[in-house]
């Protein structure tokens, strides 16, 4: 996080500056290079955060993006607001606040899963590291990682469950405060707040 040299939509004076690097097998060949056509990642996130926030979803202030063309290639950056002393789900997970803060933190992670469906925001890459909360508030919860996001008109009723599979199968690698291994059924129960 970086002072900002002035507020941002939010009012907040701390940024962060993300680097975009390529995740999964292409990583180790490309890197932090995207194929040059179309929407950069900036623009889309950009666009899917906008959307978002219009429609009520708790995701960072973009304040910029910046795109550096190399040939057929470009890398590129994203600026947003910081979250206060923000924790991924995946912190919450080996936190010490134990195992009740965990399931607060499970039961908004599975709220802001619905709260994304119902807007029409499909997040094809949820998981426990992009989902985050303000320092001290396992009730909040925030959503970032947005430049794959599929904006649609209207919800459907698939379009969160899509999103608590993904998200349940991250939670499942991650594992729990006491370091008990959980299945896909009990990570689910604890999304819906029915731990």
């Amino acid at each position: 996080a970086i002072d900002a040299p002035v507020e941002g939509p939010d009012g907040r004076s701390r940024w962060a500056v993300r680097h975009y690097n390529r995740g999964g097998a292409v990583a180790a060949r490309l890197g932090d290079r995207y194929l040059r056509g179309g929407r950069s990642r900036p623009q889309r996130e950009i666009r899917a955060a906008a959307a978002a926030r219009d429609r009520g979803v708790r995701t960072p202030a973009v304040v910029a993006g910046a795109v550096y063309p190399a040939g057929i290639y470009y890398r590129c950056d994203l600026v947003t607001e910081v979250v206060p002393g923000a924790k991924t789900l995946a912190h919450t997970a080996h936190a010490t606040d134990g195992t009740r803060a965990w399931l607060e933190a499970m039961a908004a992670a599975g709220r802001l899963a619905s709260d994304l469906a119902e807007a029409g925001i499909l997040h094809v890459d949820l998981n426990a590291h992009n989902i985050l909360f303000e320092e001290g508030d396992a009730t909040r919860a925030w959503v970032i990682d947005l430049d794959r996001a599929r904006i649609r008109a209207r919800s459907d009723s698939d379009t969160a469950e899509r999103m608590l599979a993904r998200l349940t199968r991250s939670v499942v690698k991650v594992g729990t405060p006491t370091g008990e291994s959980l299945g896909d059924r009990e990570v689910l129960a604890a999304l819906r707040g029915k731990a």
